[in-house]
């Protein structure tokens, strides 16, 4: 038994407070064809034998903190249901896949389903955020589909990197990035909230934009032309466009970490994904060009110090409402395989805006905000950041000031 990471209290604290269904990532994973039910059956159980961290059990010690343990594979039968469309199978998996977990002992946090349409197959999972993040999401995606097709996937068990984490919080190096983050707090005590009145309805709306083919070929094309990161040049936009809509130059924005350096951690299912708090200064008179500059280093020494981010704030009590993510995991083991992931049913007190670049043509920009940030100012965000994005790459040794300008108007 095993304590929980930082990140994992954190959302064992949101269950906590009543946001069970926040907690919850649920998705379909469909390809074209037909595939024997034993073949899809098996595939199951392989993929829950081989990651430790789908046998989670979230637990109260002895000393009463919440702790973890993995418990023992058995293989099962797993429901099958059928569909008679891609339409049928979104609204009523959706449905399912938003149905909370409770924790304890006997009480297991990821469901699969097999799923047979008349010309397509696949999986239904739902999975607590606990032992999850995007990146493994898709991680169980591909070794499903992997083992459908004669693979033997490789698998590393998450009790590792939990014990890992363990020693590292009594590091030196977890003071040091403490310290990073106190000095943050110390230099802007002020909270940056975007929404309009708190707490908010744990309502979720979505809004997504496709960026134009020319322009994720523009973004790329800049970004390794300069050597700098697509995220960097997302969070330099975003930037730009928070100055504008809350007149000032310095603000938080939470910025998630996948936390996925080495070969292991990419091929290990649980939750590695972090948030941290990210203090974004803007200087309006230098060029759009120097500000990426500013926002890359913020991005580099933030995640310098990811680590130790978690419980600088205590749960709740976070300096920002806007979470940026960016996201890059695709399924390598059949590039046609459909992977739907379902909006949960409810949000807390955060927004989070995605731009995801899987190596398609385009990128695309999403918002998941709450019932009191208007669907109306949400369209507005999505559709002036790309704006910002375009008038800076373009015109970057043009003043911070004149880009917001050109892009949002007097």
């Amino acid at each position: 038994m095993t304590g929980l990471t930082g990140p994992q209290y954190y959302l064992y604290k949101a269950q906590e407070a009543g946001f069970g269904r926040a907690c919850v990532l649920g998705g379909s994973l469909i390809v074209k064809g037909t595939c024997d039910i034993e073949k899809l059956q098996h595939a199951a159980n392989e993929v829950l034998r081989i990651n430790d961290v789908l046998r989670t059990r979230v637990v109260t010690d002895e000393n009463g903190q919440p702790a973890q343990f993995i418990a023992g594979f058995e293989p099962r039968e797993f429901k099958v249901v059928k569909f008679r469309d891609l339409r049928e199978l979104d609204k009523k998996g959706g449905k399912w896949a938003q149905k909370p977990f409770r924790m304890g002992e006997d009480q297991e946090l990821v469901e699969m389903q097999i799923v047979q349409m008349p010309d397509a197959y696949g999986a239904l999972v739902r999975i607590h955020h606990i032992i999850s993040d995007g990146w493994t999401c898709m991680l169980l995606a591909d070794q499903f589909l992997s083992i459908v097709n004669g693979g033997h996937p490789e698998a590393f068990r998450y009790e590792e990197f939990t014990e890992s984490e363990k020693r590292f919080r009594e590091s030196k190096r977890f003071a040091r990035g403490r310290e990073f983050f106190e000095e943050q707090k110390k230099r802007l005590p002020e909270k940056t909230y975007l929404s309009p009145g708190r707490p908010l309805r744990p309502a979720k709306h979505w809004a997504t934009a496709e960026m134009s083919e020319g322009l994720s070929d523009e973004i790329k094309a800049y970004a390794a032309l300069h050597n700098v990161s697509v995220y960097s040049l997302f969070v330099t936009a975003v930037a730009a466009w928070m100055s504008r809509k809350l007149g000032r130059d310095d603000f938080f924005v939470g910025s998630v970490v996948m936390n996925r350096a080495g070969i292991r951690e990419k091929n290990t299912a649980g939750l590695f994904a972090t948030t941290i708090p990210l203090l974004l200064e803007c200087d309006k008179d230098a060029s759009f060009a120097e500000n990426i500059g500013r926002m890359g280093e913020k991005l580099v020494g933030g995640y310098r110090y990811h680590k130790s981010a978690a419980g600088v704030y205590p749960f709740g009590e976070a300096p920002y409402d806007l979470w940026l993510s960016y996201q890059t995991a695709k399924i390598s083991s059949d590039p046609s395989a459909r992977a739907m992931w379902y909006p949960c049913a409810e949000v807390g007190n955060v927004m989070t805006l995605s731009i995801t670049d899987t190596g398609s043509e385009r990128l695309t920009l999403q918002l998941e905000h709450n019932v009191k940030y208007p669907d109306k100012a949400a369209a507005e965000m999505i559709r002036q950041i790309p704006d910002i994005l375009a008038e800076g790459i373009r015109n970057d040794s043009c003043s911070f000031e004149d880009i917001i300008i050109r892009a949002m108007g007097e």
